[in-house]
């Protein structure tokens, strides 16, 4: 009986308004309904491999300062002599920053 006096209203209110009949019964039978339902709440990764991240050095560990040498024959009259000049000598070092791992990346499940 509530409900047929909602609709009795409101159908008179459209009416004073000048608005059609058939709005007004269309927005009073609204339904509301509930219905069960399983949610799938799960979360899906894929797995992502990480490469090491390393650091190299190339002046890591000096073995050798740089130098000069003579190279030539000086005893032999009109030989050629030369002032070298020797490189200093380092030895590569290799620092691992990062190691390597494995990371997950959410993905949609299919």
């Amino acid at each position: 009986m509530f409900k047929k006096v909602n609709m009795t209203i409101v159908a008179m209110a459209t009416i004073v308004a000048g608005g059609s009949m058939l709005t007004s019964v269309d927005i009073a039978n609204a339904e509301v309904y509930t219905r069960k339902e399983r949610i799938n709440r799960d979360v899906c990764y894929q797995s992502r491999r990480v490469p090491a991240t390393v650091a190299y050095n190339t002046r890591g560990i000096k073995l050798k300062n740089a130098s000069r040498s003579w190279e030539g024959d000086m005893q032999r009259n009109g030989g050629q002599v030369r002032d070298r000049y020797n490189d200093e000598v380092y030895l590569q070092t290799r620092e691992v920053v990062e190691d390597q791992h494995m990371t997950l990346v959410q993905v949609p499940c299919r």
